[in-house]
């Protein structure tokens, strides 16, 4: 390996090591890239007029948690630092030609999207993993996708979870 060779494989080891990327789930699902999380916890305060005088609130109770995710996925392959992004750049360039020969396009995103869907409709509660914190039991209660001329092949998502408190 030549002097550059090391400086190459230093500079890729180097950044690898440096970069703190909390692992990011939506059930079994870790997106290419997370925008946004927008974290929920409310409690309902109940309260009852009276005849005279001001509200009365007298219990409170916790609401489930919900967590809003917009987050991203893309037909390109996934590829880091120097030397792989110039192989994925090279790759997907053949990959672009040759699904412009041969008529089909890279799927993935549909395929994300489908299981994203069936994962929805399964209503079979999973675990949500963000940068802030865990949670459990929870199911996609919306789920939103705009496709326009700049992102035909990503698929952006934003999904509403929210949290089944589960009792006995």
């Amino acid at each position: 390996m030549s002097g550059i060779g090391y400086v190459v494989a230093a500079a890729q080891l180097g950044l690898s090591a440096i970069q703190v990327k909390p692992k990011r789930k939506i059930g079994a699902f870790s997106a290419t890239v997370t925008l946004e999380e927008m974290h929920e916890d409310s409690i309902e305060i109940t309260d009852h007029p009276v005849e005279q005088g001001a509200v009365i609130a007298d219990h409170a109770y916790k609401l489930p948690a919900k967590v809003t995710i917009r987050c991203a996925w893309s037909n390109s392959p996934a590829r880091s630092g120097l030397i792989d992004g110039a192989i994925g750049a090279v790759t997907g360039t053949l990959t672009g030609l040759s699904s412009l020969l041969s008529g089909n396009s890279p799927s993935q995103v549909r395929d994300v999207y489908d299981k994203l869907l069936k994962l929805q409709s399964s209503a079979i509660p999973f675990d949500v993993l963000t940068g802030k914190r865990k949670y459990s039991n929870m199911l996609v209660k919306t789920l939103s996708v705009t496709t326009d001329k700049a992102s035909e092949n990503l698929l952006m998502v934003t999904a509403v979870c929210q949290q089944v408190i589960i009792v006995k």
